[in-house]
């Protein structure tokens, strides 16, 4: 995924995302514990980047002048900008000081950029900079979705898989209602109470109907 001049571009490569989650998912049976985890595993570490890169792409596109998908030009009053400038101008306005401490000439490298998990982060930039499409990613948020405050946490403990981060992955679990499992990493793959569903099968869900949302 990367900025695009049609925000129509970065919908389908979300959904083509998305729709490999769910096939590797139900490719793996739940009674083979291993492949099971090395899938979950891969499931949460590709939803989590997809957030980030979801996030990024997309106002950075939006600076750019990018179309939506429904044809709109989005406009705004900061003027032309072009992707790296629109890099540099997402980190000024949302981490100023080390704008100031360390990227006020020269482009910003990928490893420094914001990492723009949070959706309120994509909402700051736009009120800041006057997106013509604020009312697509006023809709996107007011889906309040968890998604966002609980996959980093579970990838977390799938990066690391310590105690610390183990812990924190049973919490998301406990706070939603799930009993807990018998290792850590079962927690998102198991039904939610009185769900058909389990918690990363809402996650995706979730990201299906927020992306939608945000890109008309």
């Amino acid at each position: 995924m990367r900025a695009v001049t049609d925000l129509a571009k970065i919908s389908r490569c979300a959904r083509r995302r998305l729709v490999r989650i769910r096939q590797v998912l139900l490719a793996c049976p739940h009674d083979e514990s291993m492949r099971r985890n090395a899938s979950v595993t891969w499931a949460v570490v590709e939803l989590d980047n997809l957030i980030i890169n979801l996030h990024r792409e997309f106002t950075v596109s939006s600076l750019m002048g990018c179309k939506t998908v429904t044809g709109a030009r989005v406009s705004h009053s900061v003027g032309s900008l072009s992707q790296l400038e629109a890099a540099r101008y997402i980190m000024r306005t949302l981490e100023p000081k080390k704008y100031r401490d360390r990227f006020q000439t020269g482009a910003i490298p990928r490893r420094d950029e914001v990492v723009m998990r949070d959706p309120a982060r994509v909402m700051q930039v736009s009120v800041a900079a006057g997106l013509s499409n604020f009312a697509s990613i006023s809709n996107a948020l007011s889906l309040n979705s968890t998604v966002f405050s609980e996959v980093s946490k579970v990838r977390h403990f799938f990066a690391h898989r310590n105690a610390e981060t183990a812990k924190k992955a049973l919490d998301v679990g406990a706070n939603r209602g799930i009993q807990p499992p018998t290792e850590a990493w079962m927690v998102v793959d198991k039904l939610l109470p009185s769900k058909p569903h389990t918690l990363l099968d809402e996650w995706v869900a979730d990201i299906t109907v927020f992306h939608n949302l945000l890109t008309v």
